[in-house]
């Protein structure tokens, strides 16, 4: 099972791409733009995707933990900006480019 937290694209097509035969994929994020797959990937690996609107803390730690055992590929997921940065960030994420941000205090 794998979690889409982000909200965007990317991650759901990642953690598709995660999956063993019988897996699924819970997304738990807003979407605000739409995205494309190739639901032939859903029927060869007999996986699937589900929403849901409510979660547990559990959920959430789950997640971090596998994340924190490298189980999920993260590269590209977080982008570190400064606070002086913070207006220019949010504006890339909504403008498709990103998925999220740390704001690093110095």
């Amino acid at each position: 099972m794998a979690f889409d937290a982000a909200g965007a694209g990317p991650a759901i097509t990642s953690a598709l791409a995660s999956l063993v035969p019988g897996g699924r994929v819970v997304v738990v994020a807003i979407h605000e733009r739409p995205m494309e797959f190739l639901p032939t990937q859903l029927v060869m690996a007999e996986t699937d995707i589900t929403g849901t609107l409510a979660y547990l803390p559990d959920d959430f730690d789950a997640v971090i933990k596998a994340m924190s055992e490298g189980v999920y590929d993260t590269t590209g997921w977080v982008d570190e900006v400064p606070l002086n940065g913070v207006v220019d960030a949010i504006h890339s994420l909504r403008g498709g480019v990103g998925a999220k941000i740390l704001v690093k205090f110095a």
